[in-house]
């Protein structure tokens, strides 16, 4: 039985919704009916309702590989990223917004279950600014500075220096760093006619603490 061979054409989709085309040239028996088994491809996904693709073809003898073509194509993967501005290894949590604003930020969202996230492709590398010209939002806590966001694997902080390639789905915390708060202790004295207290200057003092830490005043001997 003489052999027929074919073109098995792979187009992989790009970042800018193009497609890559790659080919290889299979052999197969004249005649034979081939229905070709999709590969799987770390950060793609075969895309089943693509009008384009054919995967079924007869060997048709009086035909070239030009003309016998098995046609595949890949979408990338998309992930989902949800960003959580409670910080998980903060045993205090208050003033904690409660919601993600994501209004004028070059981002696309998807609403599952009442829950936003962040949708990126497989291989999208974003620089993580969180300032200026941002793609990822900032949140704002009374008493605190906004660090950056960590992943729930790593205590590590994704800052503006660093790089993230998106190949899962992930959660993102929020990293807060509490700010230093000036406080006053003032020590007031019986006045000696027994008449009320006055604050005395010379005992007043000002420190530094860091948000929502107690402070306890020396008792003055």
């Amino acid at each position: 039985m003489c052999s027929s061979d074919l073109t098995v054409e792979t187009y992989m989709e790009n970042l800018d919704n193009t497609y890559e085309k790659t080919t290889e040239i299979k052999s197969g028996s004249a005649g034979e009916i081939i229905k070709y088994s999709v590969p799987e491809i770390v950060g793609f996904v075969f895309d089943k309702d693509n009008a384009s693709n054919i995967i079924s073809i007869e060997l048709d003898p009086t035909k070239t590989s030009d003309e016998l073509v098995i046609s595949i194509y890949y979408k990338r993967a998309e992930y989902l990223i949800s960003f959580n501005a409670l910080d998980s290894t903060d045993s205090d949590n208050t003033n904690i917004p409660s919601t993600i604003n994501y209004i004028g930020l070059d981002v696309r969202l998807k609403t599952i279950e009442s829950k936003t996230y962040v949708a990126v492709k497989y291989g999208e590398t974003y620089a993580w600014m969180f300032s200026g010209s941002t793609i990822l939002p900032i949140v704002t806590r009374p008493g605190y500075t906004f660090v950056g966001w960590r992943t729930a694997e790593s205590s590590d902080v994704i800052s503006s220096e660093n790089t993230y390639n998106i190949a899962k789905n992930c959660d993102l915390w929020a990293v807060w760093e509490a700010n230093n708060v000036e406080y006053t202790i003032k020590y007031a004295f019986e006045n000696i006619n027994d008449n009320g207290f006055t604050i005395n200057e010379h005992y007043t003092v000002k420190r530094t603490t860091r948000t929502n830490l107690s402070v306890t005043a020396e008792v003055l001997t």
